[in-house]
């Protein structure tokens, strides 16, 4: 009779502790995240990430589930990027010039087609304007980078990704635009600009300085239709 009510008590506890969670873990792993959880659940994961050990190991490396969450935070469990990529915005040329644009196109991060993903990655053209990995929209020469500034105004450069909040550039991303805009991000010539200032600026800083694709061409041949001009047109090139 003892032996009878012993086992009978062990059989109730099981039952008891399968219905009250001692299951869980493997309910979880039978009936995993809803479809689109993993855009959504980075809510749920920064309020409690102990959440995710039930499932996922008690290092996030795998536990039950058999997914390590690092396969696809690259940087661990709780950062997206690699470490390597951290500021993401001016660092992750590196990565991608390694890895290519494929580590990034997929359903949870930028998109398949790097399109994007609500609640998750930005879509590559959002700041790459010329296509993922073109920042700048092509063609772009000088002429092409004065018509976008005009159409759009400078605040689409001044940025953290680009060429700095205050245009004064972003190290491992754009320059400042003062390196080559030398009046100030709508102004090429230093101001005042006359015929003195032009010829004490040459005499200081050499005619180099002025013979650069950005600005009287290479050798000081002007731009097309002589836009900015040729150095010839008022100086003799002998």
């Amino acid at each position: 009779m003892s032996q009878i009510k012993s086992s009978l008590t062990i059989a109730v506890t099981f039952a008891v502790c399968a219905l009250s969670g001692c299951g869980d873990a493997n309910k979880q792993a039978v009936f995993p995240h809803q479809t689109g959880w993993q855009t959504t659940h980075k809510t749920a994961g920064s309020a409690n990430s102990a959440t995710c050990v039930e499932c996922h190991g008690e290092n996030l490396d795998g536990g039950i589930a058999k997914v390590s969450c690092t396969s696809c935070h690259l940087g661990g469990a709780l950062t997206i990027h690699p470490t390597s990529m951290i500021p993401a915005l001016t660092k992750h040329k590196a990565y991608v010039n390694v890895n290519d644009t494929l580590a990034c196109a997929n359903a949870t991060c930028h998109g398949t087609t790097l399109g994007g993903v609500t609640g998750s990655g930005p879509s590559c053209t959002s700041c790459h304007l010329g296509g993922p990995k073109a920042v700048h929209p092509t063609p772009w020469t000088s002429a092409d980078h004065k018509a976008y500034v005009n159409a759009n105004g400078t605040s689409a450069c001044s940025n953290v990704a680009c060429h700095g909040t205050t245009l004064a550039g972003v190290t491992g991303s754009g320059p400042s635009c003062s390196s080559c805009h030398l009046g100030g991000p709508r102004s090429v010539h230093p101001t005042p600009w006359t015929y003195a200032d032009h010829k004490a600026y040459v005499e200081q800083n050499g005619s180099a300085s002025c013979k650069t694709s950005a600005c009287h061409g290479v050798g000081g041949v002007g731009g097309p239709n002589n836009k900015p001009p040729a150095c010839n047109t008022c100086h003799s090139m002998k």
